[in-house]
């Protein structure tokens, strides 16, 4: 995660490079985060992206549209 989201590393990528790389990644630890919790045996649920959510401009309705998007997968 540092590595993917340090600007320096990003430059030369266009937003929705950056912003789709991101999201893949998050996919990817929230995926991660679930499969460890059904080899242990219990529900795990992975948290939201800290830095989507917990921003003041965005609206609850848009951070929940967020929630969604990302989590989509665990509804399947």
């Amino acid at each position: 995660m540092p590595v993917l989201g340090n600007p320096l590393n990003q430059i030369g990528w266009s937003d929705l490079v950056s912003k789709d790389l991101m999201d893949k990644f998050h996919s990817f630890l929230a995926y991660t985060v679930v499969t460890i919790g059904l080899v242990k045996g219990r529900t795990v649920l992975p948290l939201p992206p800290t830095d989507q959510t917990s921003s003041e401009k965005t609206s609850s309705k848009d951070k929940s549209l967020i929630l969604e998007s990302k989590f989509q997968f665990l509804l399947k």
